[in-house]
């Protein structure tokens, strides 16, 4: 749903705002990495867990999820696939670079909010990590790597310094750079559309549509380039919808099992304590050997007070305040969190109340919210090992 109202938004703003863009390319620059800065900062320090809910999951997600950075490459793209000579591609032409600018500085931004814990993670806590968000972890990477030399590119005065050649070779590197976004959408999206969540259904064939009706049409335009008959050059047509097709089958025809994401079905104790055991050696915020200790609240002598303590969620790290009264576990806080709402706030009513309630960290995860429940009870264990007396 963020991706159909980002785009929304970035075609109103092209349209009554073409040529501000074109004059004062600069300031628009300026503009979106303040904006950027501001939210990457709001993000790191905090603050941003603590804001509105209507601004939290409403707004931000489209500046922190890549939504409008999507959309500004969806413009940039459609322009090259349009007619030549047609009053769209007159009208988007002399803005392309600067959208495409735009986009990389507002990705980015997605990149440096997300990565400083994925990123890290993958290199240094793999295991932590369910196996979809590895694969677009690697896949973001990818992304920048193209992204950087076609964004530096795009600036007129380093274009200036170029052969023409060359910078047109180098643009080319824009097709497989599309592919990789759609491609990391639908790592993320489909696993979590296959559980009936309708903002991910609506986001994978949202994204589905757009991007393969893209593709259908570049390659068409390239083929009747080549003197193609128009009747083969439609064949990409075809190919888009039988692609399409298969989309709509993965989402709503295939098993919806898969243990490695956040919304799979309850693992049975015996796996749920493999789990515990993984993550509790591999967290950064956890020591293995001392976490492993405290398998209740009441088997040790804690000291009054709050505590704070970390663990890795599902999409990043959860951090969490634990207050301590009467060698009792008194009040459970959630302070940070990157894990996306839906799911973070099954795990939160339903682990925390279970862990106060049995003054007891073995306690099971909420189905449907497995990772971000084990990050919540790892990130007590660990404010629980400071708490001791």
């Amino acid at each position: 749903m963020s991706f159909l109202i980002s785009l929304c938004i970035v075609l109103f703003l092209i349209s009554i705002g073409r040529n501000f863009i074109k004059k004062h390319s600069n300031f628009c620059y300026i503009i979106t990495f303040l904006i950027s800065i501001s939210l990457i900062v709001l993000t790191y320090s905090g603050i941003i867990s603590n804001a509105p809910s209507w601004l939290k999951n409403y707004i931000l997600p489209l500046f922190s999820k890549s939504s409008l950075a999507t959309s500004f490459f969806v413009v940039v793209m459609y322009t090259g696939a349009l007619k030549n000579g047609s009053k769209a591609i007159k009208f988007l032409m002399p803005i392309r670079a600067q959208l495409s600018i735009i986009g990389c500085i507002l990705a980015l931004t997605h990149n440096i909010i997300y990565g400083r814990t994925h990123f890290v993670t993958l290199f240094t806590n793999p295991k932590s990590m369910s196996t979809n968000m590895i694969m677009a972890s690697i896949v973001s990477i990818l992304l920048i790597l193209i992204m950087l030399p076609l964004m530096i590119t795009s600036f007129p005065k380093v274009r200036k310094k170029m052969k023409a050649k060359s910078w047109k070779k180098l643009q080319q590197l824009a097709y497989p750079f599309y592919g990789l976004i759609y491609l990391h959408v639908m790592i993320i999206a489909i696993p979590l559309a296959k559980k009936g969540i309708t903002q991910y259904i609506i986001n994978v064939l949202a994204y589905s549509i757009v991007f393969l009706i893209y593709a259908s049409m570049r390659i068409r335009k390239a083929l009747l380039k080549n003197k193609v008959s128009k009747k083969k050059a439609s064949s990409p047509i075809f190919a888009s919808i039988i692609v399409f097709a298969l989309v709509c089958v993965s989402i709503f025809y295939t098993p919806k099992i898969d243990k490695d994401i956040q919304s799979s079905t309850s693992l049975s104790q015996k796996d749920s304590s493999t789990e515990d055991k993984i993550l509790n050696e591999d967290s950064e915020n956890v020591d293995a050997e001392v976490a492993t200790e405290i398998p209740s609240s009441q088997s040790v002598t804690y000291v009054d007070g709050t505590y704070t303590g970390t663990a890795s969620g599902y999409n990043g790290n959860i951090s969490i305040e634990v207050t301590v009264s009467n060698n009792t576990i008194s009040d459970i806080k959630i302070t940070k969190y990157v894990d996306d709402e839906p799911f973070i706030d099954e795990a939160i009513s339903g682990v925390t109340e279970n862990i106060i309630n049995s003054q007891n960290t073995d306690v099971d995860t909420v189905s449907g919210a497995t990772f971000s429940s084990k990050g919540i009870i790892n990130a007590v264990k660990a404010a629980l090992i400071n708490a001791k007396g």
